[in-house]
């Protein structure tokens, strides 16, 4: 009589594994195509409509634009004032520049800045970044870092009257 169980148990588990064996393989097919990333632009407190900041292209093009920034002072030592597209093209790569940059050298301070994406892109800067506590935003003209490693701190004043949410990077002139 045991065994007779154990006989029924086998034959009903070999006439139900392959059924949940088919549901997994067709569950794992129609997970595939469902898209890990969205480029969602998340609604923010700016009231800002945005230029079709492109989501992480967008945000890729800035951080390229402040690598740049970086790498021109780095190659140019006392380099001062505003910082031109023929200045900067060599160092960015196979990027672009993002709408309605800046970038500048003042009081020992390189700055970037874009007036397009306001606060939309400020979540893909911070993906790219890792958290790079030199990323904020122009708040009251004070350029507040919006990483989330440091958030809330206060990197110094904005080179130039910008409005708020305008993403900004700063840091110091690096010294060879």
């Amino acid at each position: 009589m045991v065994l007779g169980f154990w006989a029924l148990g086998i034959v009903m588990v070999a006439m139900i594994l392959p059924f949940l064996l088919l549901m997994f393989v067709g569950f794992m097919a129609v997970s595939t195509k469902i898209p890990l990333n969205s480029n969602a632009v998340f609604p923010s407190n700016s009231g800002y409509s945005p230029e079709n900041p492109g989501g992480s292209a967008f945000a890729s093009d800035f951080v390229s634009l402040s690598k740049a920034a970086l790498a021109y002072t780095e190659n140019n030592p006392g380099v001062s004032g505003s910082l031109t597209a023929a200045q900067l093209s060599p160092y960015m790569g196979n990027n672009t520049f993002p709408p309605s940059w800046g970038a500048s050298v003042q009081n020992g301070l390189v700055y970037a800045w874009t007036n397009s994406g306001g606060y939309a892109i400020t979540p893909e800067i911070q993906n790219l970044t890792d958290g790079d506590c030199a990323y904020g935003s122009v708040e009251n003209g004070q350029i507040v870092s919006s990483s989330k490693n440091c958030p809330g701190a206060v990197l110094g004043v904005s080179p130039t009257s910008l409005s708020n949410g305008t993403p900004i990077w700063t840091i110091a002139v690096p010294h060879n």
